[in-house]
């Protein structure tokens, strides 16, 4: 009996085998081109045109394979078709092939280029209406009959994508594409990678509804990882589609949990479209937080932030497509939010702005161009407080601040910083002019110690005291040198409770006022309590004048007027030096010249002279 049956099997399997192998000699090419064609637009929407050759095959797999597809676009003209493939491959299911029907449960396209085209009118040639997909994805189809899909896969495909409305035009290429979702009520998962802007980038997601993103209101689970070298991104979440309307997009909801990474921001930024130039700053960044995106507009909550080792929590909103202009259209990209830093160390950055040159490399720096802040795309309004700061020695505490940028303005400004027992308060802009930058500096500080200030800046500090001032400042040009030279404004230096150490200005004057002196005997080491030290400065075309700096102690005051050029950092200063002693005062002019590093005072000592006679 069991014989019986398995030679009866045998028998069924071995008839079948052979209808499947005499299958695609019975059936006619056009048969095989008709019903291929019928079930690609079915599955589409979309007219269909086979140009090339086809054959169905038995081994090692049944399939169907043709040459040269076109699938037409809602566009009119050939440049504008949705896809055109060099080859297409589907496995055929075995069953409506004996009843002389071809069925494909997968599809392969190797070497195809797709378009994804949208006109300025909105008008695009990707729209699938009346296809199984959109019948898949309708809500009005009867609960419990599903569609059967199947599996899509495409091999070295290239993707154009052109819009018009947003201003898009990119090109994807070495698409290797694999999507598997079998019938319209399971999930969907997608994998493969692409070579986008010269980067491999690996794509993987899953959806756990698919048909929802047909229907306003309804939610799907959602799994993404976008990974490379240049960047890495993961979100796990839902997404949910919005109401219809010209740009359905702009409606579309997803919340969850978002991560991303990359080992250089600067990069990431330059592959992305944003110029950030070279360099060793804005390196390994990683965002984590809970994301809520509505349309373009993505609300960052809980967020916690790395670049480049300083670590920061807050909330950031950013759009995509910014406020509209004035003629309709989509303005920058902003980013707005709060960061709370525990310390910021921005060392490496000033790094970055000191002078490199050297004796193999003489250009000096100040004619090297200034950096093109306006080269981000994107708006910023991003505030921070940090419980310190860290610029190379220089240490601050609690800090408030702001990041302000625009496509004709930046501002950096601190609120109020602690620094060195005092505050400081200040701000810096950039406003893009038609010709050149116009840099202004507005900087105020409070009871600032000066002691362990200058002793972080300074081997040696001569100076202690608390030391109060204000400046307003103004430049314009491309180069330090230019901003220099176009300097304007004025600034207020007040030093108050000041010691100098070093020299003891009372007895050297003491032993002018006397006498005594001698260049070869006197030893000018000690200190001097300073009662006064002051200064009223102001900035013309590049050069700071002192109209009124003076320095005042128990017997020695001194009084100085003159200008500076900044450009070149010489010194032009006339003074004078009064000594006051038991036998009167004394008062000795002095000139100073040379340069900030190696001033030159000359004192012109003929009164002395003039008074050792008379006595």
């Amino acid at each position: 009996m069991i014989r019986r049956i398995l030679v009866a099997i045998a028998l069924v399997a071995l008839c079948l085998g052979a209808v499947a192998f005499s299958l695609p000699y019975l059936m006619s090419s056009q048969m095989v081109r008709q019903e291929v064609a019928s079930q690609i637009s079915d599955l589409t929407g979309r007219a269909v045109t086979l140009r090339g050759d086809q054959a169905l095959k038995v081994f090692p797999q049944l399939s169907v394979e043709l040459s040269d597809v076109v699938i037409e676009g809602d566009l009119p003209g050939a440049e504008n078709a949705l896809i055109v493939t060099e080859t297409l491959r589907g496995a055929v299911r075995a069953l409506p092939l004996l009843f002389g029907r071809i069925e494909l449960a997968s599809f392969e396209l190797t070497r195809p280029t797709i378009r994804l085209l949208r006109n300025k009118d909105g008008e695009s040639n990707w729209t699938l209406d009346d296809s199984d997909l959109v019948t898949a994805l309708e809500p009005s189809r009867p609960t419990g009959r599903a569609v059967e899909l199947g599996r899509f896969r495409i091999t070295d495909g290239t993707v154009h994508i052109a819009d018009e409305v947003r201003g898009i035009n990119e090109t994807v290429s070495s698409a290797d594409l694999s999507l598997t979702w079998p019938t319209s009520s399971t999930r969907a998962n997608i994998s493969g990678s692409v070579i986008w802007r010269g980067e491999v980038v690996d794509v993987s997601a899953s959806l756990d509804q698919p048909t929802a993103l047909a229907q306003p209101g309804s939610t799907s689970g959602v799994v993404l990882t976008v990974g490379g070298a240049l960047i890495r991104l993961q979100f796990d979440g839902t997404v949910s589609p919005g109401a219809s309307n010209e740009d359905s997009m702009a409606l579309w909801q997803a919340s969850g949990s978002l991560t991303v990474s990359t080992p250089s921001l600067r990069s990431t930024a330059n592959w992305l479209g944003s110029s950030m130039g070279s360099g060793s700053t804005f390196g390994a960044f990683r965002l984590d937080g809970d994301m809520n995106l509505v349309g373009a507009s993505l609300d960052l909550t809980d967020v916690r932030l790395s670049l480049d080792g300083n670590d920061a929590e807050g909330v950031l909103t950013l759009d995509l497509d910014g406020p509209q202009t004035s003629d309709d259209a989509s303005g920058r990209p902003s980013i707005q939010g709060t960061l709370d830093f525990e310390r910021l160390d921005l060392s490496a950055y000033l790094d970055t702005m000191r002078p490199t040159t050297t004796a193999e490399a003489p250009g000096d720096w100040r004619y090297i161009p200034l950096p093109d802040v306006f080269a981000v795309s994107t708006d910023i309004d991003v505030r921070f407080a940090t419980r310190q700061v860290l610029a190379s020695n220089i240490s601050f505490g609690e800090t408030a601040g702001s990041v302000l940028l625009s496509d004709d303005r930046m501002v950096l400004g601190i609120g109020e910083s602690i620094a060195y027992g005092g505050a400081l308060r200040g701000s810096l802009t950039f406003d893009k002019g038609e010709s050149a930058l116009t840099a202004a500096l507005d900087l105020s500080t409070d009871n600032v110690q000066l002691g362990p200030f200058l002793a972080a800046v300074q081997e040696e500090p001569r100076l202690v005291g608390t030391l109060t001032t204000r400046a307003l400042l103004s430049g314009q040009g491309d180069t330090l040198a230019e901003l220099l030279e176009t300097m304007q404004g004025d600034a207020n230096i007040d030093v108050t409770e000041g010691v100098l150490t070093g020299i003891d200005l009372n007895r050297l004057g003491e032993s002018f006022a006397d006498g005594s002196f001698d260049f070869q005997t006197f030893d000018p080491s000690g200190e001097t309590v300073l009662n006064t030290l002051s200064a009223d400065l102001y900035a013309n075309s590049g050069f700071i004048q002192a109209r009124d700096l003076a320095l005042e102690s128990e017997s020695v005051s001194v009084t100085m007027n003159g200008r500076s050029d900044v450009a070149n950092r010489t010194l032009n200063f006339t003074g004078a030096t009064a000594i006051t002693s038991d036998n009167g005062t004394v008062v000795i002019p002095f000139d100073v010249r040379g340069t900030w590093s190696a001033p030159l005072i000359l004192p012109d000592l003929r009164v002395l002279e003039q008074r050792s006679e008379s006595n």
